[in-house]
């Protein structure tokens, strides 16, 4: 559930914990007293997947708004990121510590040794029991063979994308683990995670939330099991993904991608945002090619309050057919009966929910308050 006032978990948290039997989690990565969740901890380190998993979260740090790796600059330092979280959750592994981001930023930041000896370290330090990581290797040795100017830019580059966990709460927030995506669905109790960012964090707080979700998806769907040639449940619950103002989160291709199967895996998404141009915006939504829509079994509209989102919710509603009675006389106007009359019935088309209409729909009352008393209308779309 993402939370943007935090009015959510005020409001329901206390019902879900005591009546629906959940485990309640709150997660305000800019706040106190919520529970903690390092991104780290979620890769897979020591499989075939470790790669992967680390290529798919340092394309989410260098890509805040979902927009793609555009320039030279955002492609070279999402390989260099790939390395050195490699780097650090195999040099934590083998000498103890903590695996972070913030770590990650400390190693890339650290005032007192050059960049070079820590490129040379990458180079020279035994990951495995095989000796040094390919890809760690790799990376810092790009890194060396880079000339000195565009070697600082990558960089200062890849630096720029951490500045978040400079922050001393993100960082005590993402220090370690005290949830893990998997118990969303195969905890012996329902979990419900509520994802807290006030609005003057939103903004800054998007690039770990983008990571969460992006990252909720690739682990829950992950691998199907059948029994008699039928999908077999590999959860013990399922799970619905309240996203309020999801394209806020700028363009998630996963999220995009998956809703057309996630629905196999005991997943459903209830995606809200303000208008259909949010959603088709081309530079922070989906584009007008979206398919998320397409996707999206039901959709519920309120009045809307813009005539582009009033014409596609009128476009949705279809065409109905009405009867048109027409009257015809004729004969003099100052006669005291008309010489002729005649009426004829026409079958015409119209919408059945025009724009005009679509936008008069009544809203919710309110008290002086500025609380709803009483519901306005909605309107309901069921595919098929």
């Amino acid at each position: 559930i993402t939370d943007l006032k935090g009015e959510l978990w005020a409001m329901t948290a206390g019902w879900r914990k005591g009546y629906a039997e959940n485990k309640v989690l709150r997660f305000e990565p800019a706040g106190q007293g919520g529970v903690c969740w390092n991104p780290l901890d979620e890769i897979r380190i020591g499989t075939d997947y470790e790669v992967g998993d680390v290529q798919n979260l340092a394309t989410l740090i260098v890509d805040p708004d979902g927009k793609g790796l555009e320039s030279h600059w955002q492609k070279t330092a999402q390989a260099l990121l790939v390395g050195m979280i490699l780097h650090v959750l195999y040099k934590a592994k083998k000498e103890g510590g903590a695996a972070t981001l913030p770590a990650v930023d400390a190693m890339l930041a650290d005032p007192t040794r050059k960049s070079k000896d820590l490129w040379q370290e990458m180079v020279d330090y035994q990951h495995t029991k095989n000796g040094n990581h390919a890809v760690v290797g790799s990376s810092a040795r790009d890194m060396l063979d880079r000339p000195e100017e565009e070697a600082g830019s990558v960089l200062s580059t890849a630096k720029s994308y951490l500045s978040l966990y400079r922050d001393p709460v993100v960082a005590k927030n993402v220090s370690k683990s005290e949830f893990r995506i998997k118990q969303l669905m195969h905890h012996d109790q329902p979990v419900s995670l509520y994802v807290i960012t006030q609005s003057n964090d939103k903004a800054r707080l998007r690039p770990l939330v983008r990571v969460l979700v992006n990252m909720a998806i690739r682990l829950l769907v992950d691998k199907m099991e059948f029994e008699n040639g039928r999908p077999k449940a590999s959860y013990n619950h399922r799970l619905l993904m309240m996203l309020d103002e999801f394209p806020s989160l700028g363009k998630l291709e996963i999220l995009q991608e998956s809703l057309a199967f996630v629905a196999g895996y005991g997943i459903k998404c209830y995606l809200i945002c303000q208008d259909i141009n949010q959603l088709r915006s081309r530079e922070t939504g989906y584009g007008h090619d979206e398919t998320i829509t397409s996707n999206c079994h039901v959709q519920n509209a309120y009045p809307p309050n813009r005539i582009e989102t009033a014409d596609h919710l009128s476009k949705l509603t279809g065409q109905t057919t009405v009867v048109k009675e027409q009257i015809t006389t004729s004969g003099k106007r100052t006669s005291a009966l008309m010489g002729q009359v005649s009426k004829t019935f026409q079958e015409v088309q119209r919408p059945l929910l025009t724009p005009d209409e679509c936008l008069r729909m009544p809203g919710p009352k309110k008290n002086a308050d500025g609380a709803i008393t009483e519901p306005g209308d909605m309107v309901v779309y069921v595919a098929g």
